[in-house]
């Protein structure tokens, strides 16, 4: 109750999960989905990472965040964004070709 009241809906999610209560869970996603979409997307992510699969909503998006079908996806796309799509040699990565000293 105490996280409701903050609207830290995050953590009254992470608690609802923890003492196995669906209906704080469904409390917890419906009070996100009326403040912040984003948030609520990032509750659907954690309800998929605990294999909360049979909790429904009406947005198709959120229902593949919490099912982890584009999951595959979302791990390409940090990939990319991190530049370690391919695998890289020790040189690449340390760069000790570059911090030669000349003792």
């Amino acid at each position: 109750k105490l996280y409701f009241a903050e609207g830290q809906y995050p953590d009254a999610l992470r608690v609802a999960m923890r003492i196995n209560d669906m209906s704080l869970v469904e409390k917890a996603m419906k009070a996100a989905k009326d403040k912040d979409e984003l948030v609520h997307k990032q509750m659907a992510l954690m309800l998929g990472a605990n294999k909360y699969f049979g909790f429904e909503e009406d947005d198709d998006t959120v229902n593949r965040l919490i099912s982890n079908e584009d999951l595959w996806e979302h791990f390409q796309s940090l990939a990319r964004e991190l530049n370690v799509e391919e695998a890289k040699t020790p040189e690449d990565v340390y760069k000790s070709h570059l911090s030669e000293s000349s003792s």
